[in-house]
């Protein structure tokens, strides 16, 4: 999807305005899980796209996500413990020229932006009601026009070097390519969603990021903001002009011009509401809003799940998940079903691990190791897999064997189940002898 902002200072500009008006940014440490949910555009069923997925969540992501499910997560990756809300967006992948793909690693998770952007003096801007959604963006789409607003609320910027551009940068980024996502924040007032996700809500009169609603969407909303990092310069070695299109990159949906994303809302009305209303700080520090009580960074960073699509997703692989072939545009891409090319339909049961199982081994947990290590002696071969770490365990007479790392392997005769207490998701390293196991 092509998006991008008309003017080239921008970055300016938006500076300019989060100095004039309150907000607070909002990281979110790491994404929940990674997997063919959409519980917006696919509600129950395994989406045609690979997402990337930040907020809240119980045992198990749920594809039917409504904000009722949302407030009743057990943990969050952003940090506002009142928002229970899911932020997503697609992911990003590497391209090669034999047609393989590969997943570009995104940098920590998201940082989701809460502008205070009154479109007139005195107005009164309101916090997301129970149960709204909404899309930003679109992922059809194949061509830019300028003059289009919502095109231009998505744009891309090379960290240290140059202003936004309207589809990804046509050349690499050492310090990181960031994606920016700026959300309609007009409302109808009626609908908490609509057919296509987007109709109920607009984007202000004057521009996508500020100004007056118009008569069709009369209710100012809080502004939201994401930021994506993707560390595109782990590619700069292998970088071609991928057919013509100027760089090696491709979205999930076989998309490599542009961006979308989506918010399901799970905050608390009041809470929320209150910090619009209090939290009058124009630094942008969450933490200057002291109302608001917020999550650790391990608590973060302990909320996670496995993938219940079963997926190829780590290492190269032949496809992009759900089969989705790369088109340039520049008329509108046509979506064909995952079921068309064999993908997978149906998810996994709800209590399946990720923890790769070995035969004659049971697996007992994943465990964080924080000062003493859980298991002691420690083996490396360069090519490690969870089958070379218990051959090497039991030929050496160790009872227990651990991996870390993606690459070391631990043995021991003792274990102290108490600190057997991560959520698998926590040991989610592909192994450096073969990214389909978990090290």
């Amino acid at each position: 999807m092509w998006a991008a902002s008309a003017l080239a200072t921008s970055l300016l500009l938006l500076a300019q305005a989060q100095d004039a008006h309150a907000f607070f940014r909002m990281p979110c440490k790491q994404p929940v899980v990674v997997e063919r949910a959409d519980p917006i555009v696919n509600p129950g069923a395994v989406s045609g796209h690979l997402h990337t997925i930040m907020g809240g969540v119980s045992k198990v992501f749920d594809f039917n996500m409504t904000y009722d499910t949302a407030r009743a997560s057990d943990c969050s990756t952003c940090m506002a413990r009142a928002d229970l809300s899911n932020y997503w967006t697609p992911s990003l992948f590497y391209r090669g020229q034999n047609g393989s793909f590969h997943r570009v690693k995104q940098v920590g998770g998201m940082t989701v932006y809460y502008l205070q952007r009154p479109g007139f003096d005195g107005e009164q801007l309101k916090a997301f009601p129970p149960g709204f959604r909404m899309l930003a963006g679109n992922p059809a789409l194949r061509s830019y026009d300028p003059n289009s607003v919502e095109q231009n609320a998505v744009t891309h910027v090379c960290l240290y070097d140059g202003g936004e551009t309207p589809g990804f940068q046509p050349k690499n980024c050492p310090a990181g390519l960031r994606t920016q996502v700026f959300f309609p924040s007009c409302w109808d007032g009626k609908n908490l969603d609509s057919a296509d996700h987007k109709s109920h809500v607009s984007y202000p009169i004057e521009h996508f990021n500020g100004g007056k609603c118009p008569d069709t969407h009369p209710v100012h909303l809080v502004s939201i903001f994401y930021e994506i990092l993707w560390d595109i310069n782990e590619w700069a070695d292998m970088w071609w002009d991928g057919n013509g299109v100027g760089h090696p990159f491709t979205l999930s949906m076989g998309d490599p011009t542009g961006y979308h994303g989506d918010f399901l809302n799970g905050w608390d009305t009041d809470v929320l509401q209150s910090a619009i209303d209090q939290c009058t700080n124009n630094s942008g520090v969450i933490e200057d809003c002291k109302l608001l009580d917020l999550r650790t960074d391990d608590e973060m960073g302990d909320c996670a799940l496995p993938a219940r699509v079963p997926d190829k997703l780590n290492g190269w692989i032949d496809r992009l998940p759900g089969c989705n072939d790369v088109y340039p545009g520049p008329d509108n891409a046509k979506m064909q079903p995952p079921s068309a090319c064999g993908a997978p339909v149906t998810m996994l049961p709800k209590d399946t691990s990720i923890i790769t199982a070995v035969a004659g081994w049971t697996t007992r947990g994943c465990g964080v190791d924080k000062g003493e290590r859980i298991l002691s002696k420690q083996y490396k071969n360069g090519a490690m897999t969870p089958q070379v770490c218990t051959a090497y365990c039991a030929e050496n007479g160790y009872k227990f064997a651990g991996l870390e790392y993606s690459s070391e392997c631990y043995c021991g005769n003792d274990l102290d189940a108490t600190r057997l207490s991560a959520p698998d998701a926590a040991c989610d390293s592909p192994c450096e002898g073969d990214p389909n196991s978990t090290c």
